[in-house]
């Protein structure tokens, strides 16, 4: 995890856990506008078992409440209950390939200079939260590293601390990073999920996050990641699906999101 990816990086929080019925329209991506969905997309699913996980899917419709926030990104305004739509050298588009039909976030960067990010960002405040989503990877790479699912909290003075899920040379880590700071020493450790990913095939996701222990759990097999150090205080929290990032290494790939839900204690 390159220690100049969040450079620079200020979030206000707000609730993840609360109604979010307001943001609908509104929401402030980097360059100011939501990536439309792709008019000639394929109104395709995969076949097999995904089709049986497609109905129970479609009936229970995501309500958010005092507790939940969730998004089958099915509504008018695809990405709009989200916080942010982070852009490098990538987009974000909503295709209609989703598990629960018809849309998915499709997070997706491509060739070229630097280090990558094609990502859909929700602050919010509770320390501790459960997120379930479905994933399919889209040709991630085998080469350097590639994160697409984190929990970011920034602290005073510009600071972050991350907890995330990512590819590195195509082993399947969850790993905790926080930059050297303030007469600290550099945070850097993972741990490896012990099991491949498929690819093209959707899977299940659950992430839990509390102050000092996290896990992951993709497609049946699970990581957990005791004694973290996240900072004392914090000024911002934030859950970041997609490409959150992928560095220089990398030349292109990407992954499609449905069904996210996260709820609170």
């Amino acid at each position: 995890m390159a220690a100049s990816l969040f450079a620079g990086l200020s979030l206000a929080a707000c609730s993840l856990l609360v109604d979010t019925a307001g943001l609908v329209g509104g929401a402030n991506a980097s360059d100011g506008s939501v990536d439309a969905a792709l008019p000639d997309a394929p109104a395709t699913a995969d076949a097999g078992a995904d089709a049986a996980r497609d109905a129970p899917a479609e009936a229970a419709k995501c309500v958010d409440g005092p507790t939940r926030f969730c998004d089958d990104f099915d509504q008018p305004a695809p990405g709009s209950k989200w916080t942010d739509t982070n852009k490098q050298r990538g987009e974000v588009t909503f295709d209609d390939v989703g598990l629960s039909l018809p849309r998915a976030m499709h997070a997706r960067i491509t060739g070229g200079n630097g280090d990558a990010k094609a990502e859909l960002v929700k602050e919010y405040a509770d320390p501790s939260a459960h997120c379930e989503l479905d994933m399919k990877l889209d040709r991630v790479a085998p080469t350097g590293e590639t994160d697409v699912l984190a929990v970011l909290t920034t602290f005073a003075g510009g600071g972050f601390h991350i907890v995330y899920f990512a590819s590195f040379g195509g082993v399947w880590n969850l790993a905790e990073y926080q930059p050297a700071g303030d007469g600290g020493a550099e945070l850097d450790r993972a741990k490896p999920l012990g099991a491949a990913l498929p690819d093209a095939t959707w899977f299940h996701v659950a992430f839990d996050v509390k102050p000092t222990t996290a896990s992951v759990t993709a497609n049946g097999t699970t990581v957990v990641l005791g004694a973290l150090s996240p900072p004392a205080s914090a000024t911002g929290r934030s859950l970041r699906v997609g490409i959150v990032y992928a560095s220089g290494g990398v030349p292109s790939g990407g992954v499609l999101i449905d069904n996210v839900d996260c709820t609170s204690p």
